[in-house]
């Protein structure tokens, strides 16, 4: 995923290239040449309507994904932005809450660690490859 920064940036830098080529400028996006970004800009989990309340939580958190990749979660976005997490995904009063989270995601992982579909509905994504070390390493 990349930063609305970047479309910006490509979108300018498109512009000033055919205005200096052509000595024409364009208000159009990306000067009014097509462009085809790949990837799925939307890799969120499915939502049900009118499900239980965890498909519920799943749609609100899926909407709130959605809303800091397109950049409308915060105040002015500069490039750097503070985001406050929803209250119902903190992990609170925990005297080590990487545990927590682990035993959240993964409950009977000894239990389940031979079922293969266990692990293809459970994840933890992590922003830095550090905490994905140390997760990883708590899971051995």
């Amino acid at each position: 995923m990349i930063h609305k920064h970047g479309f910006e940036a490509l979108d300018r830098s498109i512009k000033d290239i055919f205005k200096s080529a052509y000595g024409a400028s364009s208000e159009l996006p990306f000067g009014g040449k097509v462009i085809v970004f790949g990837e799925d800009f939307h890799q969120i989990l499915p939502v049900v309507p009118c499900g239980s309340r965890q498909q519920i939580q799943i749609r609100m958190f899926a909407k709130w994904l959605l809303d800091i990749g397109e950049g409308n979660v915060g105040g002015n976005n500069d490039g750097e932005e503070t985001i406050e997490i929803l209250e119902y995904l903190l992990i609170k009063d925990s005297s080590d809450p990487i545990s927590d989270l682990i035993e959240f995601v993964y409950p009977p992982v000894l239990d389940n660690f031979n079922d293969l579909n266990f692990f293809h509905e459970r994840a933890i994504l992590a922003p830095k490859n550090d905490v994905v070390q140390e997760i990883n390493e708590r899971l051995r």
